[in-house]
């Protein structure tokens, strides 16, 4: 459920800032702020699950110096955009840089990962990957829709619970319809 997470979180960035953190001493100004950091961040989340989760094969192979070398490769890539893409697009840029250094890890593990594995079905993952993606971005334009929908017809918070809810479910049901394989 990350791709469909990661994809709500940068749809509903700013929502979900103003749901967490607007209140009292937090304002509008601030959410503005953070709203777009909170984006860039979300764009790597599925980046940094997978990499997580690739590196333990690694380690359960009893190797833990090629994550120690991308992990290095990714601070290094990271420090550098970070710098880059701070100066270019403010703070945020440093989330994105992140998310960059991220995916390129998660591709680079993922490369030498599947040198492991001789007899694993690439193709069949691949194509019930894609209809997982297929069934987040159709669950991507209920949320862009259904939020603005929602927006005029109730408070801004109960909006986003809503169309939260409404997402997990269209989610699913394209799941069911795609005949994704889990």
């Amino acid at each position: 459920f990350i791709i469909p997470c990661a994809l709500g979180m940068v749809l509903l960035a700013q929502p979900i800032v103003e749901f967490v953190y607007m209140r009292g001493e937090f304002s509008m100004d601030e959410v503005l702020v953070l709203a777009p950091v909170f984006k860039m961040y979300s764009l790597g989340l599925v980046s940094y699950s997978v990499y997580g989760l690739l590196a333990r094969v690694f380690y359960s192979f009893q190797n833990t110096r090629t994550p120690m070398l991308i992990s290095i490769m990714n601070i290094s890539i990271q420090i550098g955009l970070g710098l880059l893409l701070a100066n270019m697009i403010g703070l945020h840029g440093i989330t994105l840089a992140m998310a960059i250094a991220s995916t390129i890890g998660m591709i680079t593990l993922l490369s030498l990962a599947i040198r492991l594995f001789d007899n694993f079905n690439y193709q069949l993952f691949f194509k019930e990957l894609g209809k997982v993606v297929l069934a987040a971005i159709l669950m991507g334009v209920v949320v862009k829709f259904g939020h603005t929908m929602f927006v005029g017809m109730m408070s801004d918070k109960i909006a986003l619970v809503v169309t939260i809810a409404v997402a997990a479910v269209s989610y699913l049901i394209a799941l069911i319809i795609l005949k994704v394989d889990v």
